[in-house]
């Protein structure tokens, strides 16, 4: 079992003007989500696995523009609904308010965190981190063991799961422990990711027919969306993926937005002679699914040892 305390967000450096607040409806709904098997962070589950997919039936909110439905920070006694109680807490986080950000959690939550800010120092700690939180957007919220179980992004990249109870009527937080159900993380994952369909990227510069494990030449690509990743791959289901690079980001040797510039490492394939692919998505692919085979961009390769 996973402790975690909801409570300290970290590599909060993230600035945006406030936008015009609107308050998330609180209204779940039932949600059927196929979980991509080739996501990284994944747990196993055996029991929901059908094809190359998750399949889960939860209840729970989607929430697409999270510009728009992004916390805002306000101080409110209304905590009717988890939303509500998030916004609170957000305003708290922002003025330093200590004793507000405890009074949000459960009597029982608020001991455990007595202990975890055991010293004056812990607690200035704590709030130097909350106070540079200037956005909370949330992703995702589900039921889950008798609460509601969210997923926000706290600065860019960066995301937190909160869990809140309804108590006497009013929602509070609570630092809890995750059970070691897949479910939850899984979906989780789904939902950070946001996995689009597969894309074919332009190869604006190929390499030699014919490479060595000794050779390291580039190959480019123009991406149909900046920020995307590019996966080289076999076009054989359930191998590992062995190159992959981000747009201005991992492996990317170019600083141009929606291009790739990657390493080709031929000795990180097998010697033989290849018809690879290259899709473009926007999550790293970890290993390969018919939807990879069906899109990619052909390309034609020999290996050879020396």
């Amino acid at each position: 079992m996973r402790k975690r305390l909801l409570l300290f967000i970290t590599n909060l450096a993230f600035a945006l003007p406030l936008a015009a607040q609107v308050v998330i409806p609180y209204k779940p709904v039932d949600i059927h989500v196929n979980v991509p098997l080739n996501l990284g962070g994944l747990e196993k589950d055996t029991a929901h696995r059908v094809g190359d997919h998750y399949s889960y039936d939860v209840t729970g909110q989607v929430i697409t523009d999270t510009i728009t439905y992004q916390l805002q920070p306000i101080s409110t006694s209304d905590r009717s609904t988890p939303w509500l109680t998030l916004q609170e807490l957000y305003g708290a986080y922002r003025i330093g308010d200590l004793k507000k950000i405890k009074s949000l959690y459960t009597k029982e939550s608020q001991k455990q965190i007595n202990g975890f800010l055991a010293s004056k120092e812990d607690e200035d700690n704590f709030l130097s981190i909350v106070k540079q939180n200037t956005a909370m957007r949330p992703y995702f919220g589900m039921e889950y063991d008798n609460g509601f179980i969210v997923l926000m992004e706290t600065a860019p990249g960066h995301t937190e799961r909160f869990f809140l109870k309804q108590v006497s009527g009013a929602w509070l937080l609570m630092v809890y422990d995750e059970k070691d159900i897949p479910t939850v993380n899984n979906v989780m994952t789904y939902y950070t990711c946001r996995p689009l369909p597969p894309l074919a990227p332009e190869i604006v510069l190929g390499i030699p027919d014919s490479l060595t494990y000794a050779d390291l030449p580039f190959i480019t690509f123009k991406l149909k969306k900046n920020s995307d990743w590019v996966s080289i791959f076999i076009p054989q289901l359930g191998i590992a993926v062995p190159m992959r690079a981000q747009d201005n980001g991992f492996n990317d040797n170019d600083n141009t937005s929606g291009v790739i510039k990657m390493v080709f490492y031929a000795n990180k394939i097998q010697a033989g002679d290849y018809e690879l692919e290259a899709i473009e998505t926007n999550y790293p692919m970890i290993t390969v699914n018919a939807a990879m085979i069906q899109s990619g961009t052909k390309f034609h390769v020999k290996i050879k040892e020396k």
